[in-house]
């Protein structure tokens, strides 16, 4: 069951004990940083909500500048067909981590999707050697 909570007061407070828009977050991933916002964002994309796992990964993002949660939000983006902001999640976490091999095949997936094959065919071999 969700309910809307209209005070902000209430609202910080839930906040406080890790409650977002009515999403609990688990119990688990209480005072777990930015893996715990990663891995329930992964989560809920398996379960193709990508809109819900996006709010997942920008708290993440939020607590510091983390590869894994601009490629997790990048795949969110690629669910919901928003290449541009796809693209520029994936070569935001290529600049913090080089060595993502997803983030090099998913690279390597848009560069195919725009017929740049050059580009494709080394972002692929990129993923392969990381």
């Amino acid at each position: 069951m969700r309910v809307r909570i209209s005070s902000p007061w209430i609202t910080s407070w839930l906040a406080s004990l890790g409650m977002m828009a009515g999403l609990l977050v688990p119990s688990w991933a209480m005072g777990q940083g930015a893996a715990a916002y990663i891995a329930t964002g992964d989560s809920l994309l398996r379960l193709e909500k990508p809109q819900r796992a996006m709010g997942f990964y920008d708290q993440a993002i939020a607590l510091g500048p983390d590869a894994r949660a601009l490629l997790g939000r990048s795949k969110a983006w690629y669910m919901m067909d928003r290449m541009d902001r796809f693209l520029l999640d994936v070569e935001s976490a290529l600049k913090l981590d080089s060595t993502l091999a997803d983030a090099h095949y998913h690279r390597g997936l848009y560069a195919m999707r725009a017929n740049e094959h050059a580009k494709a065919e080394t972002s692929a071999s990129r993923a392969i050697a990381h």
